[in-house]
């Protein structure tokens, strides 16, 4: 099954480096990541509940990336807003506006 067709998550194995779109209804995240091959997926700051990516655009220049020393590895992803669902993020990024 080709990688644009599989779902991954949270702690899986990322599979090939690239931009990936990221998936939780529990918490506003950002839209899209980019993430390294053979690094884990990252994990919600905010609670256990599971991330869910899928790839939306593989960059195999960034495997020679690897072994850079400026380079660190994501481990959690920061909700956008305070507020506990998405609505209310939605909201508040509107008045922000």
């Amino acid at each position: 099954m080709p990688l644009h067709d599989q779902a991954f998550r949270t702690n899986d194995l990322v599979p090939a480096s690239g931009i990936y779109e990221i998936l939780h209804a529990q918490h506003l995240l950002a839209k899209q990541v980019v993430l390294f091959k053979s690094e884990r997926f990252p994990k919600c700051s905010r609670c256990d509940f599971p991330v869910t990516f899928l790839l939306h655009h593989g960059l195999r220049a960034l495997d020679y990336v690897n072994h850079l020393d400026v380079r660190v590895p994501l481990l959690e992803l920061q909700p956008i807003a305070l507020e506990d669902s998405p609505q209310n993020a939605d909201a508040q990024l509107r008045e922000e506006m």
